[in-house]
Formats: C-alpha cells, structure tokens, sequence
C-alpha cells in the first residue's frame, strides 16, 4: 500500500463503466464514480478525508458532489447547482415538500433544531399551484420552533403575500415602499429616530405631479413651528 498519502491522493477509488457498449465513444467512459480524496498530508494525528462523487452527461464523470472530512457538502455544475426536496407522497392540498434543519447541541448536550425552512404545497390543483415558504427560528416560550417569516403564493409574484411575525429592523440609508396603499395600524408615527440636533426641519411631503408642486407639512425648527 500507499507508505505516504499526501494531499489530493487518491485512497480508494469505485468507477461505473459500460466499457462493451456498442456506440462507443463517450458510452464506454467512465459515466459515475465515488473516490476518497486526502484532503492533507497524512500524519500520526490526521487523515482528513472527502468523499468524491462524480457523475457525467456527454463525456468522462467529472465531480458534481463532495463530503468534505468535517461534514461539509458541496453541490456544482456549470450552471448553478440545483437541490430538490421532492415529497412524493400523494397529492394532498397542505403537504410538506421538504425541510432543512439547522442544528446544534445545547448545554446539557441535545442535539436541538434552533431554525428551519419548509416549503409547503399549499394548493396542488394543476395549472393552479400555489407554495408557501416558511422561516423558523427556536423561541424560549415554546423551546421549539416558530414560525416567523412566511411568503405565501398568490394569483402571480405581485399577488404573493408576505408575513412576519414580531419586529422588523431595516438597516440602510433608503426604504422603498411600492405600493397602492399603505395601511398602518399605529396611532402614532415617529419621525427623526436617534436625531440628536435641534435645528433640523422634520415633516411629511406629499409628491405630486411633475407639473405641480408638492405639499408639506414640515415642523420648521427655524420658526419653531408647523409650517404647510
């Protein structure tokens, strides 16, 4: 055997072939394999290892998937991975198309779920299907997992609905709100959150046609006054 693996050795190799396959040409490659690939030097105190996964469509099998020695899985193509949950159970209206799990132990050692996303089958009708796509993280009221964020699909992408549960922080310097109407339940709107001046003009202006001027209610720190 090998007396000196070093990095990117090949440690054992399982090739599928159909090397009698009449048409020859990329039909007798190697259309899929699996290799264990040293990710290092081998040393008394390591033998980091990934798995290889290698499949082919029009010529040899090249690496699509690898399993790294800490766990980590890695999806490409030359296109843009793509991953399928596909629930193939029957068609049901609600159904659960798949889930991903993010996972960690706590303090007394239990391998918990602390956030989540869930895509659902909201509406299996076909030529009308709608999905809901559901975020999840780990609330202390229930120590499970709530759902807080939910964008469910309408008639179309502008007709989809988009739900949060709790507070909602936007950090940046523009919020852009493209909508026909906007309707808030506070009776109260603060404006000017963390100024720390006196002298700035704060207010609301209301943009009209490009061939007539807006319209203001500004508190005008100058007069010390509303001004319209």
């Amino acid at each position: 055997g090998e007396l000196d693996i070093q990095a990117d050795d090949k440690i054992g190799v399982i090739n599928f072939q159909a090397p009698d396959e009449e048409t020859g040409g990329a039909a007798i490659t190697v259309c899929a394999g699996i290799e264990a690939v040293s990710e290092g030097d081998f040393s008394s105190s390591s033998n980091a290892t990934k798995l290889s996964f290698k499949t082919a469509s029009t010529t040899n099998a090249a690496e699509t998937m690898s399993l790294s020695s800490i766990g980590n899985l890695t999806l490409k193509n030359t296109v843009g991975p793509e991953l399928f949950l596909n629930n193939t159970n029957t068609a049901s209206d609600g159904n659960t198309c798949g889930s991903i799990k993010f996972n960690a132990n706590d303090e007394a050692g239990n391998n918990q779920s602390y956030a989540s996303i869930t895509g659902t089958a909201t509406l299996v009708t076909p030529d009308s299907e709608k999905g809901t796509l559901s975020f999840g993280v780990a609330c202390t009221d229930t120590g499970g997992i709530d759902t807080v964020l939910t964008i469910a699909g309408g008639s179309s992408g502008s007709g989809s609905i988009t739900t949060i549960q709790g507070d909602l922080t936007v950090n940046g310097s523009t919020t852009t709100i493209s909508t026909t109407n906007l309707v808030v339940e506070d009776e109260l709107i603060k404006l000017a959150q963390g100024s720390t001046g006196t002298s700035n003009d704060i207010g609301l202006i209301f943009t009209r046609s490009s061939n007539t001027a807006n319209k203001a209610i500004i508190w005008d720190a100058t007069l010390d006054t509303f001004s319209l």
